[in-house]
């Protein structure tokens, strides 16, 4: 009987990577584990930052312009027609709570912009919180608006309330879209997020 000849295997190259010697390509940690590399993080949280310290500027800039400007609006309304008419319009404090509000959270929404661009999780917890703020200041400046009842009527009260719930109601969708679309980088599976 004739033998068979053994078939001719090729010797296994090594490649060296990361000073360790790897056996078939495949690399692997002293403690036996797979190297996972990682391609750079998404650009969205640096994207989505930036446009948040940009809102952030337009909201300090409107808040500081509604709280010392808006006050002399009352007067000024008064002046043009004549007779006064500041028990129609919303109270001066209004105007100065609300734009200090809107600074607040310009400065809110800054600061959390700095932190999304620099991949921190913490900046998306400061922007909800500055949208929660300006959602509930709506609702107060909606409340605080007067609906005398010799102009309205005996439709002042519903009036009120239906401005009230639709201020509310339109300010929560307006928060959630806004809420969502500020967490797409915490959507992307490589976000790169601290």
């Amino acid at each position: 009987m004739q033998g068979i000849p053994p078939q001719q295997i090729p010797p296994q190259q090594q490649q060296i990577v990361g000073g360790q010697v790897a056996q078939g390509g495949v690399v692997q940690t002293p403690y036996g584990q797979p190297v996972v590399y990682a391609g750079q993080p998404s650009q969205a949280a640096k994207v989505i930052g930036i446009l948040l310290m940009i809102y952030g500027g337009f909201s300090i800039i409107s808040g500081v312009l509604t709280a010392a400007g808006m006050s002399y609006f009352n007067s000024y309304m008064s002046d043009i027609g004549g007779e006064d008419i500041t028990e129609y319009m919303p109270p001066t404090w209004i105007y100065v709570v609300q734009g200090l509000a809107g600074s607040i959270a310009g400065v809110a929404y800054l600061y959390s912009g700095w932190l999304i661009q620099s991949f921190k999780k913490n900046g998306f917890w400061i922007a909800w919180a500055a949208l929660g703020l300006t959602y509930i200041m709506g609702i107060v400046v909606a409340a605080a608006t007067p609906y005398p009842s010799d102009i309205y009527g005996d439709d002042a009260g519903f009036l009120r309330m239906t401005t009230i719930g639709s201020t509310a109601v339109c300010g929560l969708f307006s928060a959630a879209f806004c809420g969502v679309l500020l967490a797409i980088p915490l959507f992307i599976s490589n976000n790169g997020m601290e």
